[in-house]
């Protein structure tokens, strides 16, 4: 063999080797951000999918959340004016979030997903997601987030020794906020020098009555609104919104209802008003040893008195693009992934399913952590209570005035935060009313 002919593989061997360091050089990089490094959130976004495919190599970086999530948008905030943003971040779909996603939506900031939603929807298989998903990651006319998973607010969880120890019905579908109230004021225990010894009903600050997103779902459940028709002012002296308020000030200084951090040790309150997924992780904690064991079952929201109805609010897990990022394609695939992979990965990485997954095949993930959860405790009535709760989901309020929207979480903020200050008797309700309106009418015009 001669000489030309011996150099000829080696140069083949040489050649595909640099070819192939090439491709290794040009897998494209993304970048995803977050506000924490809870256990689960790396694993999938970046490991999971880094081992998936060849192509695409995921960073993930935490932001940190800061004081109500404004640490999380500020970063973002001034790394996408800067350019040089993530490539994907985590959505804050709840009412009440500190994210201007509307205005990022309406400026281009975040990624119109409407033509990849529409293309790919045979496989992310969105017909049989619950309809309020979508809704809530669809702003200015578009859809700018995709979801992975969901909750809602308003779930009630209660203790059933203490129920049965006092001859008391569990709750059921049919309780009314009226019906709520009387059995908490039943529940509730006073010692000698008349201090609160045991709560009817408690509410973690985050998803207390303090908080006017929860105020909110219960007017638009007794037939008001946040806004006039228009959207040009505040609507709290319409009779749903002064009876929702009245009913709510009534409870708090009956003792009917506890504003501050609950507590099911020593038997210290007898209904929680939580989100749907902390039910579920609190059950999920005490049967694998995390929680002292407490008799608990979960029971949907109560329905307002004179119309019937409830409705609660939803918080959407979803995550954008940044418009700006060189590499659309490749970023839609994470979220893809992501979208298809959740329940799974979430799961066997740590071993509680954090939010109900989207599909109805992955449900028993969430609704049974072990083989024998649904026998008794939260685990027994949530797979009937999570349907029933799907149901009760506030949709978007179509945007008459844009103004509503831009200043969204001012808004909750304001009302929130004057709304306490009745709460603890430093103002009345008509004071109230007159405050916020002064403060945050104007800024609708």
């Amino acid at each position: 063999m001669g000489k030309r002919a011996m150099i000829l593989p080696v140069v083949a061997v040489v050649v595909a080797a640099l070819a192939a360091g090439t491709a290794m050089a040009e897998k494209i990089a993304l970048s995803y951000a977050h506000w924490s490094g809870e256990p689960g959130r790396k694993e999938l976004f970046e490991d999971a999918f880094n081992r998936s495919q060849d192509e695409i190599e995921v960073t993930f970086y935490n932001y940190g959340f800061g004081s109500y999530g404004y640490t999380y948008v500020e970063k973002l905030t001034v790394e996408i004016a800067a350019g040089t943003g993530p490539d994907i971040f985590s959505l804050m779909l709840w009412p009440n979030a500190p994210m201007p996603t509307y205005l990022w939506a309406k400026n281009n900031i975040l990624l119109d997903l409407t033509p990849y939603m529409q293309r790919d929807r045979q496989e992310l298989q969105s017909d049989a997601w619950y309809p309020f998903v979508l809704d809530r990651c669809r702003f200015a006319g578009r859809v700018v987030g995709l979801p992975y998973a969901w909750t809602i607010f308003g779930t009630l969880v209660y203790h059933t020794e203490l129920f049965a120890n006092e001859g008391l019905a569990f709750p059921d579908d049919s309780w009314t906020w009226d019906d709520l109230a009387s059995t908490s004021k039943k529940l509730l225990r006073l010692d000698s020098d008349g201090r609160v010894v045991r709560w009817g009903l408690s509410a973690q600050p985050s998803y207390s009555f303090a908080n006017w997103r929860q105020m909110d779902a219960m007017i638009i459940a007794a037939g008001g609104s946040m806004y006039d028709a228009q959207q040009t002012s505040l609507a709290l002296r319409t009779d749903p919104a002064i009876r929702v308020m009245n009913h709510v000030l009534d409870g708090v200084r009956s003792n009917a209802y506890q504003m501050g951090e609950p507590s099911w040790t020593g038997n210290a309150v007898g209904i929680l008003l939580w989100q749907l997924h902390m039910a579920a992780e609190y059950g999920t904690k005490m049967r694998v040893g995390q929680l002292p064991q407490v008799a608990l079952e979960v029971a949907v929201s109560p329905k307002d008195p004179a119309t019937m109805q409830r409705k609660n609010h939803s918080e959407i897990a979803a995550v954008g693009i940044n418009a700006n990022t060189a590499h659309p394609e490749a970023a839609w695939k994470v979220l893809k992934f992501v979208n298809l992979n959740y329940p799974k990965v979430w799961k066997e990485t740590t071993g509680v399913l954090m939010y109900p997954p989207l599909l109805p095949k992955d449900m028993h993930l969430f609704l049974r952590p072990d083989e024998k959860a649904q026998e008794t405790g939260i685990f027994r009535t949530l797979p009937k209570v999570l349907t029933a709760m799907a149901e009760t989901a506030v949709l978007q309020t179509p945007v008459i005035n844009e103004r509503t929207v831009e200043i969204q979480p001012e808004v909750y903020s304001t009302l929130s935060t004057e709304w306490l200050r009745v709460l603890k008797q430093e103002m009345t309700l008509p004071q109230f009313i007159d405050n916020v309106e002064r403060q945050i009418n104007p800024k609708l015009q």
